[in-house]
C-alpha cells in the first residue's frame, strides 16, 4: 500500500471541533391553523401485509396534530415523484412524513435536497421530514433513535413541542452500463451509506424474499457469507479531501489535512457512511459515526483470510456499540467531506440498500440538508450511555455469545452435510456434486435481488 499526503497538516492537542449544526427548533405551521403533514405510504415495505389496519393506527393517533394527507407508493410512482410533487406545490407541507423502509426515506431525502438545489426563494420554507419506521431494517430510525413501533413513531411526531434537528444528506456520481458500447455516468442522493465489495454481497444476498421471512437476520446471513466470500477481493485507490479525524493514539489529539490519497489495497470493502446505528457493522471503525458534522466516515476492510475477516468483523462490532477506534492494519478509515474511489476490477455499489451501478465514484457530504423530527439529543445521549454501560459490564458475556452463535451454525450446516452425505449416490446422477448441491441450496433464498 503507498500513500501520499497533500498540503498542509495541523494536529493540535483538542478534540474535534463541534460539527457545524443549527441547534434543535420546533415546528411551526405555515399558516395559523393547524400543521400540515403528507404521509408518503409504501405498502410493500415491511412484513405487515395490515396495511388498512396501520394506515387506520396512523390517522387516529397524527389527526390530533395534523391535516393530514396521505398518497401511496406504486410502481409507476415513486417515493421521489410524489415528494416532489408536494415540495412544488403552491402550499408545501409543513411535514413530509415517509413510512417505509430505508430505501423510501432515502428517496424523499433525494426529492429535499435536488429541491434545495433548485429553490430560489429564500423565503420559502423546505418540509420538515418524519419517519414512521416500516423496513426489515429500518437503520436510519435506530440510529436516530427514532422508535421503530408504531404508536412510538406515531408520538414522536406529535407530542409537544415537536422539535427537528439537522441531518447531512449526500451525494454520490457513478458509473453504469448503458448498453453493449459504453457506460454513462449518473447521480443520487442519498442518506445511510454507500459500500463495495462485502457491503455489497451482503445486500444482494438479503434479498426481499429473504427479508420477508426473517427480518434484519437476511442482512446476518448475507454478513456472514460475505466474510468467506473469495470473489469479494479487489485493489483500492481513494482520494480524500477536507480530512478532519481524531488521531489514532494519541489522546484528545485531532488531525487536519487538506488532501490524502492512498494507492493499490488489496481490500475486501469500503463502507462510505453517512448516519448508521451500531449494528452496521462494516461502517464501524472510527467510533460513533456524526450525523450531522459535515464529513462521512470511510471504512476500509482489507483482511484477506476468513479467520482474520471474522475477529476483524467482532472488533468492529465493538467499536459500534462501545463507541471505542479500532486499531488493527487490515481495517483503517477518515472523517473527511469528500472522497473518490477507483477499483480493479470495478465493483458494484450499495447506496442505502438498492444496488445501483459500478465504480469508479466520487461522493461528497452536503451538510445541514435536511431537518427531521427525532429525539432531542439529550434524551438520545441518556438512552446510549445507559446501553453502553450495560454492553461494558457484560463484554465478555457478549464475546462467548458471538462465537457459541457462529460455532453452532457451523455445527448445524457440517451435521446436514454429513447427514445427506449418506443419500448422495442418488443425486450423483443428476449430475450434482455434494458440496454443488449444499452451496446451491443455501443460496436458494438469497439469489433473488437481480429483480428488485
Amino acid at each position: 500500500m503507498a500513500s501520499t499526503v497533500e498540503s498542509n497538516i495541523s494536529v493540535v492537542s483538542t478534540h474535534p471541533p463541534p460539527s457545524e449544526t443549527i441547534p434543535e427548533t420546533p415546528i411551526e405551521s405555515h399558516s395559523n391553523t393547524k400543521l400540515t403533514a403528507a404521509l408518503i405510504f409504501n405498502p410493500i415495505s415491511g412484513v405487515s401485509c395490515d396495511v388498512d389496519g396501520i394506515i387506520q393506527t396512523i390517522k387516529s393517533e397524527l389527526e390530533l396534530v395534523y391535516t393530514l394527507q396521505i398518497t401511496f407508493t406504486l410502481p409507476t410512482k415513486s417515493a421521489t415523484e410524489i415528494a416532489s410533487e408536494y415540495l412544488n406545490a403552491k402550499h408545501p407541507p409543513d411535514v413530509i412524513i415517509a413510512a417505509g423502509g430505508d430505501g423510501t426515506i432515502s428517496e424523499i431525502v433525494s426529492s429535499i435536497c435536488r429541491f434545495n438545489d433548485e429553490n430560489t426563494d429564500a423565503n420559502r420554507k423546505v418540509p420538515t421530514l418524519g419517519i414512521i419506521p416500516r423496513g426489515s431494517g429500518n437503520a436510519l430510525a435506530l440510529a436516530l433513535g427514532i422508535p421503530r413501533d408504531l404508536i412510538g413513531a406515531c408520538r414522536l411526531l406529535t407530542t409537544s413541542p415537536i422539535s427537528s434537528r439537522p441531518l447531512d444528506a449526500a451525494l454520490v456520481k457513478y458509473r453504469v452500463k448503458e448498453d453493449e458500447r459504453g457506460e454513462k455516468e449518473c447521480s443520487k442522493h442519498w442518506m445511510l451509506l454507500a459500500g463495495i465489495g462485502h457491503e455489497a454481497i451482503m445486500t444482494k444476498t438479503a434479498s426481499r424474499e429473504l427479508k420477508r421471512r426473517v427480518g434484519m437476520f437476511a442482512y446476518a446471513f448475507g454478513a456472514f457469507k460475505a466474510l468467506f466470500d473469495s470473489s469479494a477481493k479487489f485493489r483500492l485507490s481513494l482520494e480524500f479531501e477536507d480530512v478532519r479525524d481524531r488521531l489514532p493514539g494519541v489522546s484528545g489529539a485531532s488531525v487536519e489535512m487538506d488532501k490524502v490519497k492512498i494507492y493499490n489495497v488489496n481490500a475486501r470493502g469500503l463502507v462510505v457512511s453517512n448516519v448508521c446505528p451500531p449494528t452496521t457493522v462494516m461502517a464501524q471503525g472510527l467510533g460513533d459515526a456524526v450525523f450531522d458534522d459535515g464529513r462521512f466516515e470511510f471504512v476500509c476492510f482489507a483482511p484477506m483470510s476468513g479467520w482474520n475477516a471474522m475477529t476483524a468483523f467482532v472488533e468492529m462490532l465493538y467499536s459500534g456499540l462501545l463507541n471505542v477506534r479500532v486499531f488493527r492494519r487490515d481495517v483503517f478509515g477518515f472523517r473527511a467531506r469528500t472522497v473518490r474511489v477507483t477499483t480493479v476490477p470495478p465493483q458494484e455499489i450499495v447506496l442505502d440498500g438498492e444496488m445501483v451501478g459500478h465504480t469508479p465514484f466520487e461522493a461528497q457530504c452536503l451538510p445541514n440538508a435536511v431537518l427531521c423530527v427525532t429525539p432531542s439529543a439529550k434524551v438520545q445521549k441518556k438512552r446510549i450511555r445507559q446501553l453502553r454501560s450495560l454492553l461494558q459490564r457484560g463484554r465478555g458475556v457478549l464475546t462467548i455469545v458471538l462465537f457459541s452463535v457462529v460455532a453452532s451454525k457451523l455445527f448445524y450446516g457440517a451435521k446436514k452435510v454429513i447427514k445427506r452425505a449418506a443419500g448422495s449416490s442418488s443425486r450423483h446422477h443428476h449430475g450434482l456434486s455434494d458440496a454443488e448441491e449444499e452451496m446451491s441450496e443455501l443460496e436458494s433464498l438469497s439469489d433473488q435481488s437481480d429483480d428488485e
